[in-house]
């Protein structure tokens, strides 16, 4: 669970702690971990009563129909569609701070490299998502062991101006709906009681939530200048170290650009009947076109990636929970009310991304 939850919302956790405040970050983390883990067991417990193999947007267009459908497919696959672009400039940036002689070409370049797996038709790298992880937590590890008590800034409990900024990028940074299906497959495969399964989904999530916590500590404790993506700040480490860093970042970010482009693909054919060779052109199209058009800012689109589109995918999830599950009033008031906050994620995230 921890291998499909951290990933490159890492790198926007110190920001926005150190942008709202510590108090204000860490309210939202632990919120987050408690909501997230109980829409998790909503989830759960759902593929549990279905007892057949389907994803999120076929049990949606299975309760809801035709147009619940098209709401799940813009949801899933849009969100996936924006996280391609997170991962585009974090990879085009830490490509530029390792070689930094390529300028702007550092985003055709990475874009180059992503790409050329669905290009070639790759249908997966093998193990790519736990090599992945392990580079996240070899980033954590060098970052939390390098800190220096010393080299602390000055962060501020909280800054009510910037309220609601952690809200979508710690959203984005702590979802990992679609790893619950296959834990949850691997857990009936085991022949592992629901309430077992559940238990490891939280336990998951919350160590994932403390992985941030210890990164944003580390990263106060060696960086001069807390900057959107993180590793901008570290200019001042010696170049070996940094270096290794953007490496490691990179090789992150990249392995996780795959499957995800992979995804995106397979949901077309599949979901929306699109031609193979469409369904490429667009994952490879899509990103850099959306940077192009403004889309560039690490956190507002991951802000967006989270508040947005990872709300409206666990509001599905509730909705499907709610009529699948047949919950009790105090429940369904309850659901109701976890409801509110993804909505109030979306609402806040479009305001941000297109008026600020």
């Amino acid at each position: 669970m921890v291998a499909g939850t951290v990933g490159a919302g890492l790198f926007g956790i110190p920001y926005v702690f150190y942008k709202a405040g510590w108090a204000i970050a860490f309210f939202y983390l632990a919120v987050f971990v408690v909501l997230v883990g109980i829409a998790h067991g909503v989830y759960a417990k759902t593929l549990a009563k279905v007892r057949e193999r389907k994803h999120l947007l076929g049990l949606v267009a299975e309760q809801f129909g035709a147009w619940g459908k098209w709401i799940a497919s813009f949801a899933i696959i849009g969100g996936l569609l924006i996280t391609l672009v997170v991962y585009l400039i974090l990879g085009a940036r830490f490509l530029g701070l390792l070689f930094p002689a390529l300028g702007n070409f550092s985003y055709p370049l990475f874009w180059v490299l992503a790409s050329l797996p669905l290009l070639l038709k790759f249908r997966r790298l093998v193990l790519s998502e736990v090599i992945g992880a392990l580079a996240m937590a070899a980033i954590i590890a060098v970052i939390f062991l390098g800190a220096s008590a010393n080299a602390y800034p000055q962060v501020i409990a909280a800054d009510l101006s910037e309220l609601f900024l952690p809200f979508g990028v710690i959203l984005f940074a702590l979802a990992g709906w679609a790893t619950v299906e296959p834990v949850f497959d691997y857990g009936i495969s085991a022949g592992l009681p629901l309430k077992k399964i559940s238990r490891a989904m939280t336990l998951g999530t919350f160590f994932s939530a403390l992985l941030y916590l210890l990164f944003a500590v580390g990263i106060f404790g060696s960086a001069p200048v807390i900057s959107e993506n993180t590793l901008d700040g570290l200019g001042s480490w010696p170049f070996w170290k940094f270096a290794t860093l953007l490496v490691l970042g990179i090789f992150a970010i990249w392995t996780s650009y795959v499957p995800i482009g992979l995804e995106i693909k397979n949901s077309l054919r599949k979901d929306l009947v699109w031609r193979e060779s469409t369904s490429v052109f667009f994952v490879l199209l899509a990103p850099p076109l959306l940077v192009l058009l403004g889309f560039n800012n690490f956190i507002r689109v991951a802000g967006l990636a989270g508040g947005l589109f990872l709300g409206l995918q666990y509001l599905l999830i509730l909705a499907v929970g709610t009529r699948v599950l047949t919950p009790s009033r105090g429940k369904k008031i309850a659901t109701l009310a976890l409801a509110l906050v993804f909505i109030l994620a979306a609402v806040y995230e479009v305001y941000y991304f297109v008026v600020r």
